[in-house]
């Protein structure tokens, strides 16, 4: 947040308290993906996306030649390859504890 704060050059609280309520809310989907994909992972994806998020992830799908978006358990999969998650035959699905 520093840094943010040091590029903006805003000192406002109403701007401090944006950019904590984005910092908590991604987590927060983070977690529930995660939890509802240990879970019952052969949910639609649409229980957790918005219909915009889902057309972001089948265009990221298509593009880079991944798997195909079917349910819970693909999206999350997806959603872990763009932070980084190799999908190797070795590596554990994304939601496993």
């Amino acid at each position: 947040m520093r840094h943010w704060h040091a590029r903006s050059g805003s000192s406002s609280a109403v701007s401090l308290q944006n950019l904590i309520t984005i910092y908590m809310v991604a987590p927060r989907r983070i977690i529930l993906m995660t939890r509802l994909g240990r879970a019952v992972s052969n949910l639609a994806a649409e229980v957790i996306f918005t219909e915009a998020d889902i057309t972001m992830l089948r265009l990221y799908s298509r593009n880079y030649r991944l798997i195909e978006l079917t349910d819970l358990a693909s999206a999350i999969k997806l959603v872990a390859m763009m932070g980084g998650y190799m999908n190797r035959k070795h590596d554990p699905p994304p939601s496993t504890p």
